[in-house]
């Protein structure tokens, strides 16, 4: 048994950090209605989140999902992966709210709550096909420098 100094932390993402000011951009509507959009920081980790979850029930779950849900989760992992190559696209053809990647607080976030793991999932973008078709007109070259230059920023 390993001493609790010694116990590698989970593997969460804590939703409380759409609470954090630095984290989420307040847009107003109208005079009755406002919305609170996550940066483009934060949803990036989330949709690793969503994607890494998604894949480690598919991989763990499915002698007992229905192949409807298999389906459904192949299909939500292939759009993760999507969504992720088009957060990293640093000139994208369609942008609804502007924003760029706060490196600094995205490597304070990874440090804080020990979300090195979620680096692996970035590496691996560029070999996702079905992703890479998804998201149109990009080469997995592209992709390539597109992870290493946001690697090279944390």
């Amino acid at each position: 048994m390993q001493p609790a100094s010694m116990k590698i932390p989970q593997k969460k993402l804590p939703y409380a950090l759409c609470d954090d000011r630095r984290l989420h951009r307040k847009l107003i509507l109208n005079k009755e209605h406002v919305a609170y959009v996550p940066t483009k920081t934060l949803l990036f980790l989330y949709k690793i989140k969503a994607q890494r979850d998604r894949t480690f029930d598919l991989k763990t779950k499915r002698a007992v999902l229905s192949a409807q849900k298999r389906t459904w989760l192949e299909g939500k992992i292939v759009k993760d992966g999507s969504d992720l190559i088009a957060l990293l696209d640093p000139e994208p053809q369609r942008c609804i709210l502007e924003g760029q990647f706060d490196f600094n607080l995205l490597k304070e976030l990874v440090e804080q709550h020990h979300l090195h793991f979620t680096l692996e999932t970035v590496k691996e973008l560029p070999t996702q096909k079905k992703s890479l078709q998804k998201y149109m007109n990009v080469t997995e070259k592209k992709v390539e420098k597109w992870v290493k230059d946001f690697l090279q920023n944390l």
